[in-house]
């Protein structure tokens, strides 16, 4: 079976525990402070693609999985991941062309963070509760 969101799930976690494990640090090299950034582009990368498979096996078995799911749900994750990549790609063309402070970069990233933390929150209220 193909499970890639679980694929890309464990790498979006992978670099989200390298980023963190090197939060703090200071590196007098140039390549060792761009490669801690890219850590961070990674776990997004991996986590948008993880969310968006994950959208699309859930609506493969959509039938099958009916009378468990809240279909309102899975169509707000749908736009939901469809505004996060939006969100990306405008966040990431912004820090590619401006050297923003440092404050700031932290601000978007925990920021960004805590919004991606509100799609598990959808898959938490997506299942109807059976007894």
């Amino acid at each position: 079976k193909n499970n890639t969101f679980f694929i890309f799930g464990i790498l979006s976690a992978i670099f989200l525990f390298l980023h963190v494990f090197f939060l703090g640090w200071t590196f007098e090299s140039d390549f060792l402070t761009k490669l801690r950034r890219t850590y961070v582009v990674f776990f997004i990368l991996f986590e948008i693609l993880a969310q968006a498979f994950l959208i699309r096996k859930i609506f493969l078995v959509k039938t099958i999985i009916r009378e468990y799911i809240n279909y309102t749900i899975i169509y707000f994750k749908l736009f939901f991941v469809i505004s996060i990549v939006s969100a990306s790609i405008v966040i990431l063309s912004i820090l590619a062309v401006y050297n923003l402070d440092s404050k700031i970069d932290y601000i978007l990233e925990w920021n960004y963070f805590l919004i991606l933390l509100f799609f598990y929150f959808l898959s938490f209220i997506m299942w109807k509760k059976t007894n």
